[in-house]
């Protein structure tokens, strides 16, 4: 399978993303967990004996296939790598982002991909997820009240999302009487107890709904 042409880039800086220092140490840590795998996997660095730099940015490539939004975000680590060698910040994340495919983006020769079901994978960036959440919760109760009903809707679903981290990646609604929360196209409620958030939301639905939490604060 032919690698397909970008349809836009989605670009995050420092200066107007709030959750730009979560979003970094995820991008980080999951790409070097890429890279790592596809040592153990080839017997061999993908990066091996590439001295052009063209070449080494276009080598370290991290695709993420959505579960709700049918598309693939790409994320290139050159940058974000060269900056924590060298010590200092970076104030851009880009991705590329590739239209729904007719098949898995782990066809496509070449290229690297994270595989969504991973829990390790899951908990990095839940990891991150949680850590913007609580930073931020108590700008929210600020304007909008300590009782979540009264929450924007978005945050009000982060809060199930949040809680279901802590909980494996599990529902875990512990009111049975709780009304249910939706995002786009995805609602829960305490009839989904148990159910693995993995099958909805991997990493493009959490950067659109961080988006989406940070228009409140």
């Amino acid at each position: 399978m032919k690698k397909p042409q970008p349809i836009r880039s989605e670009l995050y800086e420092r200066s107007s993303c709030t959750f730009f220092d979560d979003l970094h140490t995820m991008m980080i840590s999951l790409s070097s967990l890429m890279m790592i795998s596809q040592v153990f996997r080839l017997k061999r660095s993908p990066i091996i004996d590439i001295d052009d730099p063209i070449k080494l940015e276009r080598a370290i490539e991290v695709p993420f296939e959505g579960q709700t939004i049918k598309e693939a975000w790409s994320f290139r680590a050159y940058e974000s790598f060269m900056a924590m060698v060298e010590n200092r910040a970076t104030d851009i994340v880009e991705f590329t982002v590739y239209p729904p495919l007719e098949t898995s983006i782990r066809d496509i020769a070449n290229l690297h991909y994270i595989i969504q079901s991973v829990l390790f994978q899951q908990k990095i960036i839940g990891s991150g997820f949680s850590n913007y959440f609580e930073n931020n919760r108590h700008k929210i109760e600020s304007k909008y009240g300590s009782n979540t009903t009264s929450w924007p809707a978005d945050w009000n679903f982060s809060r199930v999302i949040r809680n279901a981290y802590s909980h494996g990646g599990n529902i875990n609604f512990s009111n049975p009487s709780a009304l249910p929360v939706s995002w786009k196209s995805i609602t829960y409620s305490p009839s989904d107890n148990g159910k693995s958030i993995h099958e909805d939301i991997f990493l493009p639905e959490i950067l659109e709904l961080l988006r989406d939490m940070q228009n409140h604060l």
